[in-house]
This record gives C-alpha cells, sequence and structure tokens, in this order.
C-alpha cells in the first residue's frame, strides 16, 4: 500500500557515466551501473505541520535514510530522516518561533550556542545544501550580528545569515562510513569503476606508459 504513495516521489535520472555534453570521456572513473530511480525528497521545509512516520527508505543516490510521512493537513512529505527516529513517530515541519525537537525546522535565529543542526540553507529560501552526508551535524559555535558561525564536521567555520533554515539534530544512519565493500559488484552497481595507473600501461595507452621498470613519468601529468 505504502508503495503506491513512494512511486509518487521517485522519476528517472538520465546518467552521464563522466560523458560531458559532447559524449567525450571527461571522468575515467565513472561507468555503467545499476538502473535506478531517483526519490525526491523535500529539500525546503517551509510547511508547518505534524507529520507521523510511515516508512524509513534506503536509496543509491543518499547515504542517508529519507522517510516518508504523513501529515495532519492529509498529504505525503518525503524528507531527509534524522537520528533516533523509529516508525511511529511524530516530526515537526517548521516552526518560525522555535525548534521544538529533533527533526524540526526553523530559521538558525532560534538557536542557541552548542546546538547541533543539519540540512542548512546557505542563502534564505534557497533550498538546504549544507551538512545532508549521513551522520553529520554542524555545530553552532558563534551568534553575533546578524550572522551564525557554525562548526562543520572537517573543522572548518563557515558563517551564514540568521535567518536561513535548518533542522536540528543529526542525520540518520551514522555507521554508513563503516560499510564494507567484499566485491568489486558493489562499486560497480553504483557507477564506481576501478582506476588504472598511467604509468601501468603502454605507451599506445596512455603518455605516462612505457619504460623499463618502474618509470616515473615525463616532466608533467597528462590524461589520456
Amino acid at each position: 500500500m505504502l508503495g503506491h504513495y513512494i512511486r509518487k516521489f521517485k522519476y528517472a535520472l538520465r546518467k552521464n557515466s563522466g560523458k560531458n555534453n559532447l559524449g567525450y570521456t571527461c571522468v575515467y572513473s565513472k561507468l555503467g551501473g545499476k538502473k535506478r530511480l531517483y526519490l525526491k525528497y523535500n529539500n525546503y521545509r517551509k510547511d508547518v505541520y505534524i507529520g507521523k512516520l510511515l516508512y524509513i527508505i534506503k536509496t543509491g543516490f543518499t547515504n542517508s535514510y529519507l522517510g516518508l510521512l504523513y501529515t495532519n493537513k492529509g498529504y505525503f512529505d518525503c524528507i531527509l530522516l534524522p537520528s533516533n527516529k523509529l516508525v511511529g513517530d511524530n516530526l515537526e515541519g517548521f516552526n518560525p518561533l522555535m525548534f521544538f525537537s529533533e527533526g524540526s525546522t526553523s530559521y538558525l535565529r532560534n538557536s542557541f550556542l552548542g546546538m547541533y543542526v543539519h540540512s542548512i540553507e546557505i542563502r534564505p529560501s534557497c533550498g538546504m545544501k549544507l551538512v545532508k552526508a549521513a551522520g553529520t551535524s554542524a555545530f553552532i559555535y558563534n551568534i553575533i550580528d546578524n550572522m551564525v558561525t557554525l562548526k562543520l564536521n572537517s573543522g572548518w567555520l563557515y558563517k551564514i545569515s540568521y535567518f536561513c533554515v535548518g533542522v536540528k539534530g543529526n542525520v540518520s544512519n551514522k555507521f554508513a562510513s563503516q560499510k564494507i565493500w567484499y566485491k568489486a559488484s558493489m562499486s560497480r552497481n553504483l557507477g564506481f569503476k576501478s582506476v588504472v595507473r598511467g604509468v601501468a600501461m603502454n605507451p599506445v595507452d596512455h603518455p605516462h606508459g612505457g619504460g623499463e621498470g618502474k618509470k616515473s613519468p615525463r616532466n608533467f601529468h597528462r590524461t589520456p
């Protein structure tokens, strides 16, 4: 039954396999991959509602989980799921006055020092673009002069307007980075192709190829 509603958020996404608009290969480590439909989720989250989590979805396009919500306004919504949420839990949508609970959305001006947020806009009303990978979050480092300073997982400090929108808490699936790739086919199904060094090839295959033994490339690096 729920599959019918999930299908409404899916659409085909054309693959380019590392080729540009003229068909020339520009990225040699991308090729093939399993056919799949892209699951479009809400990147704005400006609707005021309370939704019940009906289904947790894992797609090949995001390493975090997505959640299918049924809102109290009578429609379905698909969102990037925060951590520690189970089927049957309630999640609040946009609240312009405060961050109500983990997974709720509000303006960064309602945040406080030491708070963790994710799925953040980099400009007001441009859509959530920052801190969306699995298990990540940004730390509210400072709030001064209508600007919020975020400390990212990389250690960088990022300053944005406090009229931007963010989601309270961490992104789900924090153990995604610990996944083990058992076979080469697991990477190939995702569109990743193995890379061979140019110095290991023959001269006919690559400018770095040839030579006796392990030979360093010429003065500067070349592409095939």
